[in-house]
């Protein structure tokens, strides 16, 4: 993962936003983080609200971790991930480091150096994988499901659901921006997400209907997972077998090493079967 400056996410978690000091953050990325799995480094980043940056491309770079010579990977547009399918393996460390530039038009804007592991040294990160390991061994009685995450958007093209004066999203339900009032309404990493959790994702309130109960909200659910890919609030959960969709309400740090993230406390809201985040389709 990267290290740099830290950065506030609109989770209020202090566990969460301590983490953010191993994130890659500056004045224009919200974080970029590096992650190396099955021979390939995949990169991260989210631009931070508020910047108008829609219709950036990104250039990304890569050179060896004590060389400051950077070679040119890739210019990419309208995504926030990039595979490098070919880093140079020495051993069973990554000794290298990227950078990622923005640029639109005459503006250019280039991030600092983003470490696979951060800055951990190879003790640390012997450490860190240990951890992990012992934390991902499910007890009885413990449930794993796979799924995908869809990552909201905060940059890009507005919808024209937004009222152009006031900025408020004027429907909810719009099948361009899903209720984000960005066009896309979110973006799906290529990696899937496993969920820990104790509790069956089918629970169902079983009600009186002679009682007079209002409205009823569903009960949210916890979960662990890695801490591979940033999962912020407003982000969507999807299990692949039932299509079952969620919405993170609240992200926890459970675990790190020297302020790398290892393990994520999620708690998550089952959507409505009517939201309109079902008609969001998964690739």
């Amino acid at each position: 993962m990267s290290l740099g400056p830290p950065v506030t996410f609109e989770s209020n978690t202090d566990s969460l936003q301590a983490a953010q000091y191993t994130w890659g953050a500056d004045e224009y990325f919200m974080y970029i983080v590096a992650t190396w799995t099955y021979n390939t480094v995949t990169l991260y980043w989210q631009l931070k609200p508020g910047k108008d940056l829609s219709g950036a491309t990104f250039t990304i770079y890569r050179s060896n971790l004590n060389d400051d010579q950077y070679t040119t990977l890739a210019t990419v547009s309208d995504t926030w991930y990039y595979e490098d399918r070919n880093p140079p393996i020495s051993g069973t460390v990554l000794s290298i480091h990227y950078k990622i530039k923005i640029t639109k038009g005459d503006f250019n804007h280039e991030s600092g150096p983003v470490y696979v592991f951060g800055n951990l040294n190879t003790r640390q990160k012997l450490l860190a994988k240990a951890i992990l390991r012992r934390l991902l061994f499910c007890p009885r009685y413990w449930h794993t499901f796979e799924g995908v995450l869809l990552k909201r958007r905060y940059n890009g093209v507005r919808c024209a659901c937004v009222d152009s004066i006031t900025k408020e999203i004027l429907n909810s339900d719009c099948t361009t921006c899903f209720g984000t009032g960005i066009q896309g309404g979110y973006w799906q990493p290529p990696s899937k997400v496993a969920m820990i959790t104790r509790t069956p994702l089918s629970l169902t309130p079983t009600l009186d209907t002679n009682l007079n109960m209002g409205t009823v909200a569903p009960q949210p659910i916890r979960f662990q997972t890695p801490a591979n890919i940033p999962i912020n609030k407003h982000d969507v959960w999807v299990h692949l077998i039932s299509n079952r969709r969620f919405y993170i309400n609240e992200v926890q740090v459970a675990a790190e090493v020297e302020g790398l993230p290892l393990l994520y406390v999620v708690e998550a809201r089952p959507a409505d079967l009517k939201d309109v985040i079902y008609r969001k389709e998964i690739v």
